[in-house]
C-alpha cells in the first residue's frame, strides 16, 4: 500500500511537471510534436530500409551503406559545425529580438557552407575517378556526392529555425518529406524497371533531397522575421571561426564515430557484413530515438536559458529531459529484447538473421546510456565545446582500437560492442564534466530525487 501510494505520488508529480505552464510543460509539448514527427519519420525510414534490403540484398545494401557513410564523412568539412553554431547564435538573437544579427550570421554561415560544399564535391569526384575501388561502389558514391550541398543547406535552415523555437517546422522536411519522397521514387522506379542497383537507388535519394531543400527554404523564409535592421552586435567572421571549430571537430568526429563500424567492417570483412550491421543499427537507432528527440528539443532551450543566465530553470530542464530519455529508451529496448527476432526476420528476410545479436547489444547500450541525460548537448550549448571535443577524440580512438580488435574476432557483434563502449566513454565523461565545471548533474538521479514525495524522503 505504501509503495503504491509513493508510486502514485511520483506519477502525479511527473504529470503536473510535464503538463503545466512552466518550462517542463513547454518542453513536453514541443517533445510531443517532435516525437510524433520522429515516429512517423522512423516508420517511413524503416519502410525504405526494408525496401532497399529486399531489392538490393545484403551486398547491395552494403554498397549503398558504404556510400552513405562516405558522404556523411565528406559532409563534415562542408558544414564544419556552422549549422550548430548558427543554431546557438539564432537562439541568442531570438532572445534579444536582434533580427539584424540573425540575418548577418545566417547569410555568412550559408555562404560559407555552400563554398565548402562545392570544393569538397569537386575534389572528391576527381579522386574517385582514379581510386582502385569496386565499379558499383564508385558510381554509387559519385551519385551520392550530389547530396553534400543539399544536406548542408537543409541542415543550416533547420537548425536556424530550431534556435528560434521553430523546432518542429524546421524538422518536418527532413523527417517526413525526405523518406516519404524517397519511398515514392523507389516504388515507382521498381515498378517501372523491375530491378534496381545501388547507384540507381542513390540517384532517387538525391531527387528526394532536392524536394527537401525546396520545401525547407520556403518554410524558412515564411517563418522567420525578414528585418533589414542593423545588428545590435556586430558579426565577426573570425570570432565565428574560433567558436565553431571546436564544435566542428566534435561534430565531425561524432559523425565519423557513428560510421566507423561500417568502414571497419567493409575493410576487415565484406559488403554483405556491412549490410547485416546496418540492419541491426537501424533497429538500434529506434531505441535511441528518445535520446535524439529530446536532444533536439532541449538544445535550443538550453542555449536560451544559458543566454538568459537562468540557472534554476536550466537545471530543471536537464532533469526533465534525462527522465524522458530514460523512460523512452528503456521502453523501446525492452520491446526489442522480447520481440526483436519476430520483427527482424519477417521484415528483412532470413538472410539478415545474423543481425539479431548486434541489434540487441546496441538497443541495450542506448537504453543504459540514456540515464546519463543530455550531457553532451548541455556542454555544447553552454560554451564548453572544447571539453566535448576532447571527449569525442578519446571516444573515437577507443572505437577505432576496440572496433579493429573485436571485428577481427567477433565480426559484427564486435562492432556493436565497440560502438557501445565508445558511446559510454564519451557520454560518461561529459556527464562528469558537466558536474565538475557547471555543477549540473545531467543524469537521471536529480529527476528521481525531485519526483520523490517529502514523506518518501523522510
Amino acid at each position: 500500500m505504501w509503495a503504491d501510494g509513493a508510486q502514485n505520488e511520483m506519477l502525479k508529480r511527473f504529470y503536473i511537471r510535464v503538463t503545466g505552464p512552466g518550462l517542463g510543460g513547454l518542453v513536453a509539448r514541443v517533445a510531443g510534436g517532435t516525437t510524433l514527427a520522429q515516429v512517423a519519420s522512423m516508420g517511413l525510414a524503416l519502410l525504405v530500409g526494408i525496401f532497399l534490403a529486399r531489392i538490393l540484398g545484403p551486398e547491395g545494401l552494403g554498397v549503398y551503406s558504404l556510400a552513405i557513410a562516405t558522404i556523411a564523412v565528406l559532409n563534415i568539412p562542408t558544414e564544419f559545425s556552422w549549422s550548430t553554431y548558427l543554431m546557438r547564435e539564432a537562439a541568442g538573437a531570438h532572445v534579444r529580438s536582434d533580427w539584424g544579427y540573425l540575418g548577418a550570421v545566417f547569410a555568412w554561415c550559408t555562404r560559407t557552407i555552400f563554398l565548402m560544399s562545392l570544393a569538397v564535391v569537386i575534389v572528391a569526384a576527381a579522386v574517385l575517378l582514379f581510386l582502385p575501388i569496386n565499379h558499383e561502389l564508385r558510381w554509387t558514391i559519385l551519385a551520392a556526392l550530389l547530396l553534400i550541398p543539399l544536406i548542408a543547406q537543409s541542415n543550416a535552415r533547420d537548425l536556424a529555425m530550431r534556435g528560434m523555437n521553430l523546432q518542429l517546422i524546421g524538422q518536418l522536411p527532413m523527417l517526413i518529406l525526405r523518406p516519404g519522397m524517397f519511398l515514392v521514387f523507389l516504388s515507382l522506379a521498381f515498378v517501372a524497371l523491375g530491378t534496381m542497383s545501388a547507384p540507381q537507388a542513390m540517384l532517387l535519394h538525391v531527387l528526394a533531397m532536392v524536394a527537401v531543400v525546396v520545401a525547407i527554404s520556403i518554410l524558412f523564409w515564411r517563418n522567420t522575421p525578414q528585418v533589414t535592421a542593423q545588428p545590435s552586435v556586430a558579426f565577426d567572421g573570425r570570432a565565428a571561426f574560433r567558436a565553431a571549430w571546436p564544435m566542428g571537430m566534435t561534430e565531425g568526429l561524432r559523425v565519423l564515430n557513428g560510421h566507423l563500424a561500417v568502414f571497419l567492417i567493409g575493410a576487415l570483412t565484406d559488403a554483405g557484413a556491412v549490410g547485416l550491421f546496418k540492419v541491426a543499427d537501424s533497429i538500434g537507432m529506434m531505441c535511441a530515438m528518445p535520446l535524439s528527440i529530446l536532444n533536439i528539443v532541449a538544445a535550443p532551450q538550453i542555449a536560451r536559458l544559458h543566454a538568459a543566465n537562468d540557472a534554476r530553470r536550466l537545471k530543471k530542464l536537464v532533469s526533465t529531459v534525462a527522465l524522458g530519455m530514460t523512460l523512452g529508451a528503456a521502453s523501446l529496448a525492452l520491446f526489442v529484447m522480447f520481440f526483436g527476432a519476430e520483427i527482424l526476420l519477417p521484415l528483412f528476410g532470413a538472410q539478415f538473421a545474423r543481425a539479431e545479436t548486434p541489434m540487441l547489444i546496441l538497443c541495450l547500450g542506448y537504453a543504459l546510456g540514456a540515464m546519463l541525460g543530455p550531457a553532451t548537448v548541455f556542454m555544447n550549448m553552454t560554451g564548453r565545446e572544447r571539453t566535448v571535443t576532447r571527449g569525442i577524440v578519446v571516444s573515437f580512438t577507443a572505437n577505432l582500437v576496440l572496433g579493429a580488435a573485436l571485428i577481427s574476432t567477433l565480426d559484427i557483434v564486435g562492432a556493436a560492442l565497440a560502438n557501445v563502449a565508445a558511446y559510454f566513454i564519451w557520454y560518461g565523461w561529459m556527464w562528469w564534466e558537466a558536474k565538475r565545471q557547471a555543477g549540473v548533474d545531467t543524469s537521471l538521479v536529480p529527476a528521481l530525487t525531485g519526483l520523490q514525495s517529502p514523506r518518501n524522503r523522510a
